[in-house]
């Protein structure tokens, strides 16, 4: 069993070079033809340690990535790396916003 705490859909390993090697992320992104949309699988079996004690879901990632932009949660990186994303706040906003852009299917 494989404990998520400060985990990434990918990282990058500087000693051999590699570049978005998947850690949360089951495989390599899906790009749609528009290089609009982005499609990342989660891999099975990855949970939050205890006392959460249950299985990652997508639905988490797309929390994280709001809360990001809560006033709440200072990141001055993420209008910077993820204003792209559709339905982004244009500031920093009162508690969890949700992002249109970011949909959990699955």
């Amino acid at each position: 069993m494989a404990y998520s705490v400060q985990r990434a859909l990918y990282y990058y390993n500087p000693a051999t070079g590699q570049k978005q090697i998947p850690d949360i992320a089951a495989g390599d992104p899906q790009i749609s033809a528009d290089n609009k949309s982005i499609t990342v699988k989660l891999q099975k079996g990855i949970t939050f340690s205890p006392p959460v004690n249950r299985e990652v879901t997508s639905a988490d990632i797309k929390y994280a990535f709001e809360r990001c932009f809560s006033a709440n949660v200072p990141n001055g990186y993420t209008s910077s790396y993820f204003s792209s994303i559709e339905g982004v706040p244009a500031k920093p906003t009162t508690g969890v916003t949700p992002i249109s852009g970011i949909q959990t299917p699955d």
